[in-house]
């Protein structure tokens, strides 16, 4: 979203409420907030829009965003429809353009450590989680207008709200774009070898501010 100008400040969303925000070149005005579907926020660019919302396996449309997933990201099928994450609590949020599924992320929510098989971290007293995300992709054809960020920011935002120490998720190298978008938004990365010889790189984003930090250890 390079040539919008974004506010700062975060638009959240109520469980019932979807919020609208309108993005011009001059900044961002922020609509009416319109019954509606879980956490909806429409994003237009280059008079393009997009919606966001959660679903959950229970939504009627579940499906459509089996068939993205399977269509856009087959490599990461496994970690949603298999058992990967069956014991987790997961999030998914969809990004919609006419009607169709464009875009998607997907975390669960896991102790820190167990994944890498290390004892779970603890801070005074209380075990760490974080939002591990498990697929994230756009259509290649609608790439480039912003949703791939808006997902992230999603992920960020709803992490933090759910109490999560911070949001991490892994990536082989050659995603580019992937990449872009991780590190342009302040996320921490450390190159990895996996296996036989699989380059890629984890990516963290703590959700402590500085404050919440020195409260922490008081």
């Amino acid at each position: 979203m390079d040539s919008l100008q974004v506010a700062k400040s975060e638009v959240r969303t109520e469980s019932v409420t979807t919020v609208v925000r309108r993005l011009d070149k001059g900044g961002v005005k922020t609509g009416d907030k319109l019954e509606g579907g879980l956490g909806a926020v429409t994003e237009p660019c280059d008079q393009q829009t997009f919606t966001l919302q959660e679903w959950d396996k229970a939504h009627p449309r579940w499906e459509e965003f089996v068939q993205c997933l399977e269509q856009t990201a087959p490599e990461q099928s496994p970690f949603v429809l298999g058992e990967y994450s069956r014991h987790l609590l997961c999030y998914l949020c969809v990004a919609l353009q006419n009607e169709q599924v464009v875009g998607f992320l997907r975390f669960g929510i896991q102790p820190i450590g167990p994944e890498a098989h290390c004892p779970p971290l603890v801070l005074n007293g209380i075990p760490l989680t974080e939002a591990k995300i498990h697929a994230f992709a756009v259509r290649e054809e609608r790439r480039g207008q912003g949703i791939g960020t808006a997902l992230q920011r999603w992920v960020i935002r709803r992490a933090k709200e759910l109490g999560c120490y911070q949001v991490a998720s892994y990536s082989s190298y050659g995603r580019d774009a992937n990449y872009h978008i991780k590190l342009s938004l302040g996320f921490g990365v450390q190159p990895e070898v996996h296996g036989d010889n699989e380059q890629g790189a984890y990516f963290i984003m703590p959700l402590m501010d500085h404050r919440e930090r020195d409260e922490s250890t008081q």
